[in-house]
């Protein structure tokens, strides 16, 4: 067994465990953004000279968020 080898059942580096959630919080903080600015979007932009482009814009940042939040 090497020497930097940790036994089983030892509990990991904390630093490992921060950024994991350092990197879940960017997702989420990511995906949020998208479905604001969907909501935004679709609520606050002035229509457009194309029938429903700013449905489809703000429909698909929303779509967009949705899944990275998972």
């Amino acid at each position: 067994m090497e020497d930097d080898a940790k036994p089983q059942g030892a509990e990991p580096d904390p630093r490992f465990s921060l950024a994991n959630e350092r990197t879940y919080l960017a997702w989420l903080r990511t995906s949020l953004g998208l479905i604001a600015s969907g909501i935004a979007v679709e609520r606050l932009l002035p229509e457009l000279g194309i029938a429903g482009a700013r449905q489809a814009i703000g429909i698909s940042l929303v779509a967009l968020g949705a899944p990275a939040a998972c």
